[in-house]
């Protein structure tokens, strides 16, 4: 996808605001907020509410997604940026063109849904250094995967030195939620991280 600027940043800007309008998205002129549709497990239906930002890097980055209300019993504690921000795309594996449509995004996110109810089968995303609160220096993730063995759900991660953070078998519970449903990222120590998955 090339643009010619910037008259064609401000065509996919309206255009992906006018999908999502088309949508039953909402535009208070900076926040789009609508319901989308998805599958909780075993298929029960839930309209879940998003609210979606269009910031100054779009489109050379994704829209900024946040969970509203889920709509359904599942909590949010995967693969969400501290500020309670979706993590929906792979950004060494991602193009502008996987964020253009409302369509596209609408069903990133019922797949990130989805696959948070399930509990992220098969999910091979090393993406700790996303997590780790601090710095935007480059960080190295070190972790024994034989003493991690079967690990699941919330693990922490301690600094050890610049730039270098070691992933620590002890499990921690699921972080809490504020009362909007975004996982909570005040209470945390400085310096650790937690990816749950």
């Amino acid at each position: 996808m090339t643009f010619q600027l910037p008259g064609d940043i401000a065509l996919l800007r309206a255009g992906l605001r006018q999908g999502l309008a088309g949508l039953g998205f909402a535009d208070d002129g900076v926040l789009l907020r609508g319901p989308v549709n998805w599958s909780v497990r075993d298929g029960e239906p839930a309209v879940a509410t998003v609210d979606i930002e269009l910031d100054e890097r779009f489109p050379f980055a994704p829209p900024v997604l946040r969970v509203h209300d889920v709509g359904a019993d599942v909590p949010l504690t995967w693969h969400i940026e501290p500020g309670g921000a979706l993590c929906l795309w792979d950004r060494a594996d991602s193009t502008p063109a996987d964020w253009s449509t409302a369509r596209a995004v609408v069903a990133r996110v019922q797949g990130w849904l989805e696959k948070t109810a399930a509990g992220w089968p098969d999910d091979n995303d090393c993406d700790l250094e996303r997590y780790i609160p601090g710095t935007q220096d480059p960080v190295l993730v070190l972790c024994d995967l034989v003493e991690l063995g079967d690990v699941t759900g919330c693990v922490q991660v301690l600094p050890t030195g610049r730039g270098v953070v070691r992933v620590s078998p002890e499990q921690r519970p699921v972080p809490p939620e504020d009362p909007q449903g975004a996982p909570a990222t005040e209470e945390r120590e400085p310096g650790v991280g937690r990816e749950c998955g």
